[in-house]
């Protein structure tokens, strides 16, 4: 096992292009956007909790 309590790493999925629905949505600017905010927000919930 790795230790990564210094340097934490996640892999975010956010859709799979393959899934037409999924594809259509990546495409919006507003997607976006609220993909990097809940993933903002998760970083800061993350680090509070620290």
């Amino acid at each position: 096992m790795r230790a990564t309590n210094k340097n934490p790493a996640v892999l975010v999925e956010c859709g799979f292009v393959s899934n037409s629905t999924e594809r259509a949505r990546m495409l919006t600017g507003e997607f976006r956007a609220k993909i990097a905010e809940g993933i903002a927000q998760g970083i800061i919930a993350f680090r509070k909790s620290k």
